[in-house]
């Protein structure tokens, strides 16, 4: 029978905190899916906060929802408390958290901008920055501040099928902005690379909590995280 295992640990409230700012007092499997491959489970939690609030944490219907292990590959955690009144996981390719989104509110899932953690500047990495310099001139949509498509097509015209991906595992919500547009590695004007990685001819494109590539080679699945 595969262990399953939700870490939950109960923190002391400071006085005059509310639900998820509390901490929880009670956590408990309403449901769950193992994976074999990594040994981890994929859970929904039910409890409470240590206000007496209840909640629900449902990981694994968000999970499913958002693309399951095509988006985000198998668990590599389970799900933990990393701070007070909050609950993560960890995938092969990101990370979801569930917490209250900035500004406040009720508890919400919230994917982490896994490439910022690489190459943004989050988390003591380098800070790559934007190509504001190489543009896709085919048709696509612009998409989020930095003035990059999200396109079928490359800067060099192959049919790559990003737009079709990204849309379909749920676009800036599941990715975040782009920060390039789709193009090899190594362009002569590219500048954001992954980290420790030679630029090679694969195309890239490089969001805010992943990187696309076009695999031509695998007619299934050409495009991957």
């Amino acid at each position: 029978m595969a262990l399953l295992i939700v870490a939950v640990l109960i923190t002391a409230a400071p006085p005059g905190t509310r639900g998820a700012e509390s901490g929880f007092a009670s956590a408990e499997v309403a449901g769950a899916q193992f994976f074999e491959e990594l040994q981890h489970n994929v859970v929904n939690v039910a409890g409470t906060f240590l206000d007496g609030t209840a909640f629900s944490a449902e990981f694994l219907a968000n999970y499913n929802r958002t693309g399951g292990i095509e988006r985000w590959g198998y668990p590599s955690s389970a799900v933990v408390e990393e701070r007070p009144g909050t609950l993560t996981q960890y995938y092969q390719r990101g990370v979801i958290d569930w917490q209250s989104p900035p500004g406040g509110g009720a508890p919400t899932f919230l994917r982490r901008l896994a490439w910022d953690y690489l190459g943004g500047g989050l988390g003591g990495s380098v800070d790559q920055g934007v190509e504001l310099h190489l543009t896709n001139p085919n048709p696509g949509e612009l998409v989020g501040p930095w003035g990059h498509k999200v396109s079928n097509l490359s800067v060099e015209d192959t049919d790559i099928g990003f737009a079709d991906f990204f849309y379909r595992l749920g676009g800036v919500a599941s990715f975040g902005f782009p920060k390039t547009d789709a193009r090899a590695d190594d362009h002569d004007e590219a500048d954001l690379h992954i980290p420790g990685r030679p630029p090679d001819g694969r195309i890239r494109q490089y969001f805010q909590a992943a990187v696309l590539e076009y695999h031509p080679e695998s007619l299934v699945a050409p495009v991957k995280l």
